[in-house]
């Protein structure tokens, strides 16, 4: 799945103002979740609280005549910078501005997660059995993170550097592009090359670079993207970005360049 397929940030709401209430049932099933949730994510446990407000001068008072814990109490002692207290009569400031911060904690361990994984592919591109569709799939995965956080020129280049990478190895050669891609195929040469070029099935005169690229996302994890449809979808991520920044002449330069590397390939 791509980073914004699933959450950045998990709440477990907590609505109990009861404390024995609290640590009997909810507090062991608010732990299990969130030792359930991947370090890569931020998980929150929000306390909604729905006891009546009371002046600030009330609340003094009360709280030096109240020696018991409350329920809050004890959700902030459990899960400490984790717990978040949200109350109908608040201005939602501090709730607004400690999701942010767990977006952004969040956004800083998947991409650091994500660039140490391609960082060890890359030093291992020259070991017999290195695949490009995973170095090609990690990258796509922080590209499209850098993406939906606006940092449009980082993802742009990422995607570049793929495309380096995709001419250096010269895999416009169904035999090279074999090799590379450690596949195994079976019958003649014409059938391995159909298969590998592709370009072969309906629609594939049709492109739309801004349409969605799913399937193709899925065929490239899968290990079973055809060349025409890896240019294809390389491409569209490339166009997407460059309209992200208004550059439509890089675009049609691009598309230029496309245009005749497509055509080279599929000459031969």
């Amino acid at each position: 799945a791509l980073p914004l397929e699933v959450p950045m940030v998990y709440l477990y709401i907590v609505a109990c103002d009861d404390v024995d209430g609290y640590k009997k049932e909810i507090r062991k099933r608010a732990k299990e979740y969130v030792e359930s949730i991947s370090s890569k994510r931020e998980v929150l446990v929000v306390y909604a609280d729905r006891r009546p407000r009371a002046p600030e001068s009330e609340m003094e008072t009360l709280n030096k005549l109240m020696s018991k814990a409350t329920a809050w109490d004890k959700i902030k002692a459990d899960f400490k910078d984790k717990a978040l207290s949200v109350h109908p009569d608040s201005d939602f400031i501090d709730t607004l501005t400690r999701l942010k911060e767990a977006i952004m904690v969040s956004f800083d361990n998947q991409r650091s997660h994500l660039e140490a994984d391609i960082s060890r592919l890359e030093s291992r591109k020259d070991i017999p059995g290195w695949n490009f569709f995973d170095y090609f799939s990690l990258k796509d995965s922080l590209a499209s993170l850098l993406g939906d956080f606006g940092l449009y020129n980082d993802a742009l280049s990422l995607y570049d550097d793929v495309q380096t990478m995709f001419f250096q190895q010269k895999i416009s050669s169904p035999e090279i592009y074999d090799f590379i891609y450690q596949r195994k195929s079976g019958g003649d040469g014409k059938d391995i090359i159909s298969r590998m070029l592709g370009a072969d099935q309906p629609g594939d005169d049709d492109y739309n670079p801004f349409a969605p690229v799913s399937s193709q996302r899925e065929e490239l994890v899968l290990n079973k993207i055809s060349l025409f449809k890896l240019r294809e979808y390389l491409f569209s991520r490339q166009v997407q970005l460059l309209r992200r920044l208004n550059r439509p002449i890089e675009i049609c330069r691009r598309t230029q360049l496309l245009n005749a590397n497509v055509s080279s390939m599929l000459r031969g």
